[in-house]
């Protein structure tokens, strides 16, 4: 009798330390589970030049009320040439540049979308400086401070006659501009869907139709 109460405890130990074996090892998987969400949420947004064309809202993601156009990518010595222009820097670290547009179906008016891809974080964010500088300059005592807040690394946004947002997700560099269109438009909503396209090519996921 002994012997058989002394098989059976040693069954439950045994169990027991199965049981406890495998919730550390579930607990290690979840672990490196979290880890790489971590590593891939602190991954930079770096797009190559078809990356940059996929993400530019066009003729099929324009929002409802509006037209889409399809999205304009120039040769790389335009390209780069244009991003020198427009950010007063040298565009170290230059990938791409593409550009499309969506026109207001009631009043005519645009919004312009423009993407600079650049091969590291720090060189967009110095492409940025620029071009926000160099727009807030051209608007002078026009400009008046605007509150946008998007999922993103930095943000500057303003408003006059014209409406300018400018963002930059990692190594990505988004401008959002307005041409004959009233500040009542949803210009948060529209840098919204852009920068939710930028991190859906970097991710080379598959949009929603």
């Amino acid at each position: 009798m002994l012997t058989a109460l002394t098989a059976c405890g040693g069954g439950g130990e045994s169990a027991a330390r199965s049981d406890s074996t495998g919730s550390v090892d579930a607990g290690r998987a979840d672990e490196r589970a979290t880890g790489r969400d971590r590593e891939a949420k602190k991954a930079p947004v770096v797009l190559t030049q078809d990356q940059v064309r996929r993400a530019l809202v066009d003729t099929e993601s324009a929002p409802d009320g509006w037209d889409g156009f399809g999205a304009e990518i120039d040769i790389p010595e335009e390209s780069l040439r244009t991003c020198r222009e427009d950010t007063g820097t040298q565009c170290d670290g230059f990938v791409a540049l593409g550009s499309s547009f969506i026109r207001q179906s009631i009043s005519g008016g645009r919004v312009v979308f423009r993407i600079y891809a650049f091969s590291t974080p720090g060189a967009a964010e110095a492409a940025m400086k620029g071009l926000a500088a160099g727009e807030r300059s051209r608007a002078g005592n026009r400009a008046r401070p605007m509150d946008v807040r998007l999922d993103a690394d930095d943000t500057d946004a303003f408003t006059g006659p014209e409406t300018m947002i400018v963002t930059r997700l990692g190594g990505t560099l988004v401008r959002i501009t307005s041409e004959d269109l009233p500040q009542t438009v949803p210009y948060t909503d529209l840098a919204e869907l852009q920068t939710a396209r930028v991190r859906q090519a970097a991710a080379r996921e598959d949009f929603a139709p």
